[in-house]
């Protein structure tokens, strides 16, 4: 399994998804509200797929996320300059890992 398919298995297992497998080299899963198996979306490699990610966002918790966001690209630029054009040519692994992290801090605030 490659790091791609780590990532959207773990997006796909916070948006509800299951019992994933791998067959003719695609990634498909089990989504609770249908009984019939997907193709996963391609959010690691897929910008149209990110927006979808972003925009299920509520408007209220988007600051949150654009933390994350920054967070992520500056700990990988290191001492490259950062402004918002490139928070706004965030790459969709870096937007996914984003997701990941504002889903998982919002599970740890509902503790």
């Amino acid at each position: 399994m490659t790091e791609n398919d780590e990532l959207r298995m773990k997006i796909a297992k916070l948006k509800g998804w299951k019992n994933f497998y791998i067959k003719d080299g695609y990634l498909a899963g089990e989504h609770e509200l249908s009984p019939k198996m997907f193709v996963v979306p391609n959010y690691p490699e897929s910008i149209a797929d990110c927006y979808d990610l972003e925009d299920e966002i509520p408007e209220d918790q988007r600051m949150e996320y654009i933390r994350q966001l920054t967070l992520i690209i500056k700990t990988e630029y290191g001492d490259k300059p950062f402004n918002l054009w490139t928070l706004a040519h965030a790459t969709p692994a870096q937007r996914c890992n984003a997701y990941i992290a504002w889903r998982e801090s919002q599970c740890s605030n509902k503790e």
